[in-house]
């Protein structure tokens, strides 16, 4: 066809029509190529070729050449008398060709001359090999039966024994055929369950073809299968020079020997008489319409067909008075004639079909079209992909009559969108049947493992979901991972045959595993603390020591039945997954030791590191990271090291599951018996455990400091802190701390004596936070103001003795005056944001602005004498301790050895000279020589101070 400059080709089936579609489509492109089914139309605008049902097909088309596929089928009772007419009446301008059986050739000879016949012989031999059991038939195998029910209980056996089988009915949408088919091609299942669909237009990879049975339902009357109709189906086995062979099975009845002779040496009865029907159709009324149907051709060759199903409508609806009053003309009659050719695709009763068209004609007759409410009613009404698989199969043959009907511009107003939507809802029930099919009649896994083995017919071996391992019901054992666990509750007499029917199985369920392991997603698979190697709940390995910390060994646990094949699978699985996860976990610290410009003491101090997993203390190099210059720290710092007072670490490589695997490599390389457990994550601190290895705390990325623990890249920005503090004089935990360390004030003080710090407990006193009315009545006459609410100006951390300021700790000093030292002892001195309490306020020397707001807070008595309750503040005050006293600075690992940069030295002056202690009263004066430098930079007071009204009010009482 495609040697000529146009071309029509008619074909016997939508299924194969669209596969030839496509093929033509991929060479030609598709603004070439048409089709044109009963349900479907891709007609470009320059199309060339047209691939068409013969049903559909132009007979008047004008193309350079013709062909006719299956030319054989002019027999076929139901649509012999279609194929007859384009035998007799389609014509290539150029070249007709018509493809069929060779019994064809007397009857084209007898009513064509100038004939030319040109035979094909089959190039493999096919032959018979009897009766065999569905349990022992040979993969690639294509069982046949000739009812849906019948395929259906087939395909159930075979899943049950032989782990599935793809469906293939003539009912069945392309996709869902398509779909089935390729489980079939690519290996899926071995097995195809099917109609005798298959015998036009599927070409399989099919070795051999089973008979359920030899009787179909024609339409009319069951009756057996011709042998010319067995040959064209056996003869799917076999391709090209590969011979094929055919047979029967389960209750099948035997072929006689004459018909397989047929069979096997093609010879079959030639056909004299074809289907024929008048298609030079009278459309004045319904009557001459049938007469005319009825018609004979006076060619003894030429057999007058059976009433087909649309002359059977015509014959029903023509006899309606409602319809035949309506018939006022030729065109009417052509329209319902039209109409009556809607496929009974659901195989509804003839009056229940007829009902079907009657409304269809009626709404076009009298609307002009079908309407949009109506159909869409009908399509929505099918567009469902629930159920079971024949009530699928059933959706599926509805919406083929709506896309048939769809396919007629003349009867609905919107065509195009009509096409669109019943394909739409073609293809979700295609998809829903093919999922159906698949997994009724498909188990996948029992299916791959039995690939490739000889079934033996005494024991059947299965393995469950679970892993539990059957034989004949049995319980044998179970699977775990890749390891064969047997049980010990067999007697001995069945002890062999138990154990060699399950190793059946084993290999095949090993390959299995394996493929589905080499399938599995990197979070399917994880790292156990003591270096394990789990997919899912599973064993499958562990690590081992290798070249390097970071290039660990696996072995795996695989036994000898999985073979070769399975085992090098498992391993490049799990070698791939290991190598991913320390490539991700440690990539800083891999590209650190990767780095080709790191050279000389910066090389060097770079390999301690990443022996060191990334964290190193900097005790250990300090002479090496003192002898660095800028430039190099800079090569280093690139890589996300960090150059700690404590320690040197790759900032990276402290995220939680970089820090468990690390844990674990760290520990393999060291000869672990017993592997430690990863730190909780996102825990600042812990408690120290003393059971712990050597270097256990560093690698977990935590300094042990005491009795805790403290994360490395914390402690640093800890100390910066304590940097500023001055641990001379003393200094109280500012919250920038103790958020850091996540810890209460009494864990801190127990984190910072472990730093080498005293830490002084004292008590002071302070009064409730001024009352809410306070507040209130501020706000409703001036406004909040004072730079700050009413509730920040009361320093949470005055409760727990924290005090926010300067470096002399920021305390306010006690006064002589025990209620102004109530009131002022809540407030930390130095803070302009209105936390803190005004110092104008505490000196007394203004008016209030507005008389009235003193007058209210007067009134409501919220800071009478009688209602003050006095409450204690508890604090610690943190001071360096000098040599001698305790632990020193460079108490072991748990001091703060690391302090030695910025304000170490001014440290080490103040450890020299202690200070004196001080009576009391000396403590007094001097807080009030201190108080009276802090007046000296008072800025003026704000009237609209709240705290303004609080002290002018406690001046008057």
């Amino acid at each position: 066809m495609l040697s000529h400059r146009t071309g029509v080709i008619g074909l016997p089936l939508r299924l194969l029509a669209r596969e030839v579609y496509d093929q033509v489509r991929q060479e030609l492109g598709p603004s070439a190529v048409a089709l044109i089914t009963g349900e479907e139309r891709i007609i470009p605008k320059r199309a060339r070729y047209w691939v068409c049902t013969v049903e559909a097909m132009p007979v008047a088309s004008g193309a350079d050449f013709l062909c006719v596929d299956e030319i054989q089928l002019c027999g076929d009772r139901e649509r012999g008398h279609v194929f007859t007419d384009r035998l007799l009446r389609a014509r290539g301008q150029a070249e007709t060709v018509f493809l069929g059986s060779e019994t064809m050739r007397p009857a084209i000879s007898k009513l064509m001359g100038g004939v030319q016949f040109e035979r094909r012989e089959r190039l493999s031999n096919l032959s018979f090999t009897g009766s065999r059991r569905i349990s022992r038939m040979r993969p690639r195998s294509a069982l046949v039966a000739f009812s849906v029910e019948e395929v259906y209980a087939v395909a159930e056996i075979v899943r049950r024994q032989r782990g599935g089988a793809a469906v293939v009915m003539g009912a069945l949408s392309p996709r869902t055929r398509n779909a089935q088919v390729e489980l079939y091609q690519n290996g899926d299942v071995d097995f195809l369950v099917a109609t005798d669909a298959i015998g036009m237009g599927l070409n399989l990879n099919i070795d051999h073809v089973a008979f359920v049975g030899f009787t179909k339902f024609d339409g009319n009357r069951i009756r057996r299968l011709a042998p010319n109709e067995i040959a064209q189906i056996a003869g799917r086995a076999g391709r090209f020079r590969t011979p094929g062979t055919f047979g029967t099975t389960a209750d099948s009845e035997p072929l006689d020997s004459q018909t397989v002779a047929a069979i096997e040496e093609n010879r079959f009865r030639n056909l004299h008489a074809l289907q024929w029907r008048n298609s030079d159709l009278d459309f004045r009324s319904a009557d001459t319409l049938l007469a005319s149907l009825r018609s004979v051709s006076g060619n003894p060759m030429l057999a007058r067909s059976a009433e087909a199903e649309d002359m059977a409508a015509l014959r029903e609806l023509s006899g309606v008075a409602e319809i035949r009053e309506r018939l006022r003309s030729s065109v009417d009659v052509k329209l319902l004639w039209g109409v009556c050719q809607i496929p009974n695709f659901l195989n509804l009763a003839a009056g229940e079909h007829a009902e079907l068209i009657r409304t269809v004609f009626m709404f076009i007759l009298d609307k002009g079209s079908i309407p949009d409410e109506w159909l869409e009613a009908q399509v929505r009404r099918i567009d469902r992909v629930d159920g079971e698989v024949d009530t699928l199969a059933r959706r599926i043959a509805g919406i083929r009559i709506w896309t048939y009907v769809s396919q007629h511009p003349d009867w609905v107003e919107n065509s195009g969108h009509w096409r669109e939507r019943t394909r739409a809802v073609e293809d979700r029930i295609s998809d829903a049947l093919h999922a159906g099919l698949t997994k009724r009649f498909v188990d996948r896994r029992t299916s791959v493992l039995l690939k490739q083995m000889k079934q033996k017919e005494t024991l059947v071996a299965t393995v469950n979901s679970q892993g539990e391992v059957e034989v004949e019901g049995q319980h044998v054992g179970r699977i775990e991972g890749f390891r064969f666990i047997q049980a010990a509750s067999s007697t001995p007499e069945e002890e062999r045959a138990v154990r060699t029917a399950s190793l059946k199985i084993l290999a095949p369920e090993f390959a299995l595993r394996a493929g589905r392991l080499s399938g599995a997603k990197n979070n399917e698979i994880d790292l156990t603390e003591q270096g394990g190697l789990m997919w899912g709940e599973h064993s499958v390995g562990k690590l081992v020591p290798g070249k390097s910390g970071l290039e660990p060994g696996i072995e795996v646990f695989v036994d000898e039945a999985a073979g070769e094949e399975a085992r090098k699978k498992v391993e490049r699985r799990l070698r791939a997954f290991v190598e991913h996860k320390i490539s991700d976990s440690c990539e800083a610290i891999k590209n650190l030791a990767a780095d080709a410009e790191i050279t000389g003491l910066s090389k060097g101090v770079a390999y301690r590191i990443v022996e060191s997993f990334g964290v190193i203390e900097r005790s250990a190099i300090a002479g090496d990271v003192k002898e660095l210059d800028q430039e190099n720290r800079k090569l280093l710092r690139r890589h996300g090291v960090r150059f700690g007072q404590h320690s040197v670490y790759v900032h990276p490589i402290l995220r939680p599951e970089a820090t468990r695997w690390r844990i674990v490599l760290w520990s393999l390389a060291g000869g672990l018996d017993e592997f430690p457990p990863a730190p909780p994550p996102g825990l600042v601190t812990i408690p120290a455990d003393p059971a712990m290895p050597k270097g256990y705390y560093p690698i977990s990325g935590y300094t042990k400091v005491g009795d805790l623990a403290i994360r490395i890249d914390m402690l640093e920005r800890l100390l910066n802190l304590l940097r500023e503090a001055d641990s001379r004089r003393g200094f109280e935990a500012t919250p920038d701390m103790l958020s850091i360390t996540g810890l209460t004030l009494d864990g801190f003080a127990g984190l910072m004596r472990g730093l080498g710090y005293a830490a002084a407990r004292f008590e002071r006193p302070k009064v409730k936070e001024p009352h809410a009315e306070v507040a209130s009545v501020h706000e409703e006459t001036n406004g909040t103001g004072g730079g700050g609410e009413p509730g920040e100006a009361v320093a949470v951390e005055g409760e727990e003795g924290i005090s926010g300021g300067n470096d002399a700790g920021g305390k306010i000093e006690e006064a002589d005056d025990p209620k102004g030292t109530q009131v002022a002892a809540d407030f930390p001195l130095g803070s302009d944001s209105g936390a803190g309490f005004p110092e104008n306020v505490a000196a007394g020397t203004e008016e209030s602005k507005d008389e009235s707001i003193a007058v209210a807070v007067a009134e409501t008595g919220v800071l009478d004498a009688e209602d003050a309750e006095e409450e204690i503040a508890v604090g610690y005050t943190f001071s360096w301790r000098a040599k001698g006293h305790g632990r020193g600075r460079r108490a072991g690992n748990s001091g703060a050895e690391g302090d030695r940069s910025g304000g170490a030295d001014r440290r080490r002056r103040d450890v020299q000279k202690p200070r004196k202690s001080k009576s009391r009263k000396q403590e007094g004066q001097r807080g009030e020589k201190r108080s009276t430098r802090q007046e000296k930079k008072e800025k003026p007071i704000d009237p609209d101070n709240p705290f303004n009204v609080l002290m002018r009010l406690k001046e008057k009482l």
